[in-house]
């Protein structure tokens, strides 16, 4: 297939996923605004909304990626940040959504429903006004010029992607996993899950996809070795047939320059993620069952040191102004 066929591939499939996308999208603008929060049972959920995942759709308290990184700060960071815990719900909040989340949500084909602005800025009173319109209606305004460079971008980026042999609109997007696992309910939600391949894809937009650097960097910033475990510990657990066999593939794009890096967590981060996870799990599983989220140091006071940098440098080369 030629480069020429292949954009126009893209380009086609990514019309159709925006075409199934709105219909979605119209059906739950019917549906009604009030409605009790989701009880799923263990599984693989394709149709669960962004908001209800994050309020934990399980049939009980879960465990995600993010709060398994907040429970190895200290327990209370986890019990703060859980939704069925201590977090405390924002009312009326509505959620920043900038270029690059945009252009992820275009990517996926899953979101809210976009509203197409013909105006050059949000500056006039009509343009200020259908903006209000649109989020009062769950829609995500969106100025033309800036939805036609999106789209541009989108239909590059599945083209480049497609030229590497991977088709994001191939798999299920936004794909919600609840499963159990040691006597602890877990949930997990894959950004694409293709079980054809058994491949999880996880997009990130990173301002740089050096894989020396920056990269493992914003892994260990965020807690993607951990998320990589957590979803494929998951994925194993509900498709037993793929045990050994799941892949976490990160699909890391440029915000600026639009290149991509594919990348796979390799032996050590691998290990790593896998054992900050096991701790996570066991104290996740603790905590919960004694109903008790200490804080740092297990609550206890903390006698802090001297770090070994700061004596260091005074017996190295002292301080300037100081008779020593």
């Amino acid at each position: 297939m030629s480069d020429d066929e292949i954009e126009a591939s893209a380009e086609l499939r990514l019309q159709a996923v925006l075409r199934e996308q709105d219909a979605t999208d119209d059906e739950a603008a019917t549906a009604a605004p009030e409605r009790p929060p989701l009880n799923l049972p263990p599984g693989l959920h394709l149709d669960v909304a962004d908001a209800d995942y994050h309020a934990d759709c399980a049939a009980g308290i879960s465990l995600s990626s993010s709060v398994a990184c907040e429970i190895l700060r200290s327990p209370r960071h986890a019990w703060r940040m859980h939704p069925k815990l201590g977090a405390k719900a924002e009312k009326g909040a509505t959620k920043a959504m900038d270029g690059g989340a945009l252009i992820h949500m275009m990517l996926l084909g899953r979101g809210p429903k976009l509203r197409i602005v013909e105006a050059k800025d949000w500056r006039t009173k009509a343009a200020k006004a259908e903006k209000a319109d649109a989020r009062a209606a769950g829609e995500l305004p969106v100025l033309v010029e800036a939805f036609e460079s999106m789209t541009a971008s989108v239909v590059e980026i599945h083209t480049e992607l497609r030229r590497r042999g991977i088709d994001l609109t191939r798999g299920a997007p936004e794909a919600t996993l609840i499963w159990e696992e040691d006597g602890v309910l877990c949930r997990a939600r894959a950004d694409v899950w293709d079980e054809e391949i058994a491949t999880i894809f996880d997009v990130k937009f990173l301002s740089s996809a050096n894989p020396e650097a920056d990269v493992p960097r914003h892994m260990m910033n965020f807690g993607v070795d951990v998320q990589g475990s957590h979803y494929t510990a998951g994925f194993e657990t509900a498709f037993p047939q793929l045990a050994g066999r799941v892949k976490f593939k990160l699909v890391v794009i440029e915000q600026d320059t639009r290149e991509i890096l594919i990348a796979n967590r390799a032996g050590t981060m691998r290990q790593l993620g896998d054992w900050k996870r096991g701790v996570a799990l066991h104290r996740w599983k603790q905590c919960l069952a004694a109903d008790r989220w200490p804080g740092y140091n297990n609550d206890e006071e903390a006698s802090i040191e001297a770090p070994e940098y700061a004596l260091r440098n005074i017996l190295e080369g002292g301080s300037p102004g100081l008779p020593f």
